[in-house]
This record gives C-alpha cells, sequence and structure tokens, in this order.
C-alpha cells in the first residue's frame, strides 16, 4: 500500500530523489518474467515481519508523504482525498507479508 501511494504521487512529480516511483504488482512481475523466458513453478505468500525495508517504506509514506500531499497544490482535491483515504487503510493495515514466486527457464 505504501509504494501505491508513492507511485500514484510520484505521477505527478517532474523531479524526485524518492525510492519508489514506479508500481509493480506480482501479476507484473509475472508477466515480465515470462516474457524474459522463465515458467513460474510455484507462488506463496512469504512473512516478511522481519525486514526493516518494508516497514521504513511504511513509515516514510506515513510521516513525509502526508506532509507532501497536503502541501501539493498541483493535485485535484478527489485525487489528494483518495490518496488519504489510502494512507488511512495504510495505517489500519500495516501488512508485511510478501508475495512471492519461484521460476525456472522455460524450455
Amino acid at each position: 500500500m505504501s509504494v501505491l501511494i508513492q507511485a500514484q504521487y510520484e505521477c505527478f512529480v517532474e523531479n524526485s530523489l524518492v525510492n519508489v516511483r514506479t508500481l509493480f504488482t506480482p501479476k507484473d512481475i509475472q508477466q515480465i518474467a515470462e516474457k524474459a523466458g522463465f515458467e513460474i513453478t510455484t507462488e506463496k505468500i512469504i512473512d516478511s515481519t522481519h525486514l526493516q525495508d518494508g516497514k521504513w517504506e511504511i513509515e516514510y509514506t506515513l510521516t513525509d508523504y502526508k506532509e507532501l500531499i497536503e502541501a501539493a497544490d498541483h493535485l485535484p482535491i478527489k485525487y489528494k482525498a483518495l490518496i488519504q483515504s489510502e494512507m488511512h487503510l495504510l495505517e489500519e493495515a500495516r501488512s508485511q507479508n510478501k508475495y512471492t514466486f519461484t521460476a525456472r527457464i522455460g524450455e
């Protein structure tokens, strides 16, 4: 969710130094892997609550982006409301489980 919020905001920013600018969903990554010649052999959700990067992205989004969005005069009002609602969901969820898959080169 934090990556979705960051990617949405970054669509309206010309110059940025942030970590996330584009959102890749599990389906996007699967399609990229398949186009590169890989065959997906397994899929699962893994517990990644011990990883610091996800926590960092969430906290960064909840603190820095909250201020950026409130001050962003260039965003449409409805769009700002959508992102703020997503941030409320992020505050409630804070889930760290991640999707993963295993693939091999197709024959």
